[in-house]
Formats: C-alpha cells, structure tokens, sequence
C-alpha cells in the first residue's frame, strides 16, 4: 500500500472510529444545551470559533448545517449568529472541498465517464455561475460539496460563489429560527 493510500486509509477510520464511539456512547443524548450556550458565550470569541471548527468538522459527516444554524441562533444575537454560521458553511465546504480532493478526486477522475466530462469541463470555464446557482438550490448538501473536490474548477471563484450562495440560507435559519423551533416543537 502507497503511503498516499495509508493515510487515507488511516483518515477513514479515525472518523468511523470517531462516528461510532458517539454513537456507542449516546452523545447527543447527553447535550446540555444550555451549558453550552453558557459555555459559548463566556468564551467570547474563541466560542464562536469553536463552533465554527465543530461545525466544519461534523456537517461533512451529513449531520444537518441547518440544526447548527437554528443553534447558532439560540445562542448568540442575530447579526454574531448569521457571521458564525456563515463562517461555519465556509468551514464545511472547505473541510468536504479538501476531503474529495485528495481523498476522492484520483478515483473519480479514473472512473468519470467520458459524457460527464464535458459537464465538467463547462464546471471549469463557468464555475463561478454554476456554483452560485448549485448553492442556491442546494446550500451545503454533502455529497455535492464532496464533489467540488473531485473535480476540475477555479478554486477561487467556487469560494467566492459558495461564500455568495450561503448568505440568503444563513440569514433566512437565523431570522426565522424561532418560528423554526416553534413548528419543530409542535411535531
């Protein structure tokens, strides 16, 4: 086995490993919510990075952007919410760009058939166009973020059109997440 192909073998199973020690010890069950809004807000700052990495960390792992949005907003005010859980979706995206590129993209570019290529190609010519779009209509579906990294774009227009494409959903979460929790709660 390549040295290449040790780590990411290495890096699969850290984070089964990590997925399946939560999952055996009933972490999200065990949650104070408000000590940890407690916690975030004594932090200052650091709070608001630390929520930042937690998300960038765990929503590559499909856990919803959208329940770290509605908790964002639980803790802090309005505009501080919407600039961490905008910096949060940045995060994730970055932290599943990474993953697929150098964890999937050798695969994908062996195995993409060759009508999927000019899709591809046009990705690469119009990333900042399709990518905006994409965001709009799918905001920070894992899968799709796990595909930017696997294939030929402009790594900076595909920045600067997600950082564009997740400002409406995080303004939206934050505005209207007492409704959200409202109608979650009559469930």
């Amino acid at each position: 086995m390549s040295a290449k192909n040790a780590v990411r073998v290495g890096i699969l199973i850290a984070v089964v490993a990590l997925m399946a020690t939560g999952w055996f010890f009933d972490v999200h069950q065990r949650v104070d919510i408000d000590l940890v809004r407690t916690t975030l807000l004594d932090l200052g700052p650091l709070g608001g990075l630390g929520f930042v990495v937690a998300v960038s960390l765990l929503q590559p792992l499909h856990l919803s952007v959208h329940a770290f949005l509605l908790a964002a907003a639980l803790v802090w005010e309005p505009v501080e919410a919407m600039i961490y859980g905008w910096l949060a979706c940045m995060g994730c995206a970055l932290t599943s760009f990474v993953f697929g590129r150098f964890m999937a993209r050798d695969w994908v570019q062996a195995n993409l058939p060759a009508k999927f290529r000019r899709y591809e190609d046009a990705l690469e010519l119009n990333t900042f166009k399709t990518v905006l779009i994409l965001r709009l209509l799918f905001f920070t579906t894992p899968m799709l973020q796990f595909f930017y990294g696997t294939v030929k774009l402009r790594f900076w227009h595909w920045l600067a059109a997600s950082g564009l494409g997740f400002v409406p959903y995080v303004v939206i979460m934050v505005l209207l997440s007492d409704q959200v929790i409202a109608w979650l709660e009559l469930g």
